[in-house]
């Protein structure tokens, strides 16, 4: 018997019944998908056809809350009315224990590999030596075109070196906060991880182990310096916390793992 399913206004199929009972335990389709075979009048959900045809039965399963696929109940934890599979569970005690919800359960091993206080230090260096680098180039740049600028001007019209010295030093500490921002947040934002802890071996992600945003690496930025305003104390924090959270994993609900 062949299968077909519907889903987001597309058709598909058609499918052997043997790889569609398949298709059901991955989570592709799931109790509530229309479905149809030969025979049908119409398309239905699964679940009002599962019962007549060979497939699971849906009495004895349920659907986990965190990733939709169906499972047996009894391969599933039971939490406030809702299932979770055995593959969501890390993920979702790590939720739990964010909330300061998980003391109903033994609380399991981190799936997370936590990335340490040194490996961090060592990324951090080379970030540093990476900055330097670009900075030190574009501020030359810079400079050279800026100053080119105002000493034709102050030839032409007559000015005060002092007063354009200390606008080229402003604009250089403006293009240097400027580059690290975007530095932080273009890299953490779009690949996880700067050049520096790329080379290390390390990337930076939310509690839940997912991506962390633009915004959210943004943010880690300003928080970072709050940890370099207590003398540091703030990026010791990450050597001695139990998932070497510094004080702007903290403030961000950030962690910091080996990839």
């Amino acid at each position: 018997m062949d299968w077909y399913y519907a889903e987001g206004g597309q058709r598909f199929g058609p499918f052997p019944d043997d790889t569609f009972q398949q298709m059901i335990f991955n989570g592709q389709v799931r109790p509530t998908t229309l479905v149809w075979h030969e025979g049908m009048t119409d398309w239905k959900e699964y679940q009002h056809v599962a019962g007549a045809e060979a497939g699971p039965d849906y009495s004895k399963h349920s659907a986990c809350s965190q990733c939709g696929r169906v499972f047996p109940a009894e391969d599933m934890i039971h939490y406030q009315g809702s299932y979770v599979c055995a593959a969501c569970k890390p993920l979702f005690f790590q939720r739990l224990h964010e909330a300061g919800a998980g003391a109903a359960f033994a609380y399991p091993q981190e799936m997370l590999n936590y990335a340490g206080f040194w490996i961090r230090v060592g990324a951090a260096i080379i970030d540093g030596i990476i900055l330097a680098v670009v900075q030190a180039l574009l501020k030359l740049v810079v400079g050279m075109v800026f100053g080119l600028g105002t000493s034709l001007i102050i030839d032409e019209y007559g000015g005060n070196s002092d007063s354009v010295a200390l606008g080229a030093g402003m604009l250089g500490n403006l293009l240097d906060l400027a580059i690290g921002i975007f530095y932080a947040t273009y890299f953490v934002g779009r690949h996880a991880a700067t050049p520096g802890k790329m080379a290390c071996g390390i990337k930076v992600v939310c509690a839940d182990g997912s991506r962390v945003s633009y915004l959210r690496a943004f943010g880690r930025y300003w928080a970072k310096m709050l940890s370099g305003l207590t003398c540091g104390v703030g990026f010791i924090m990450a050597g001695f916390d139990s998932e070497k959270r510094a004080l702007h994993d903290y403030i961000c609900t950030t962690r910091v793992v080996y990839k």
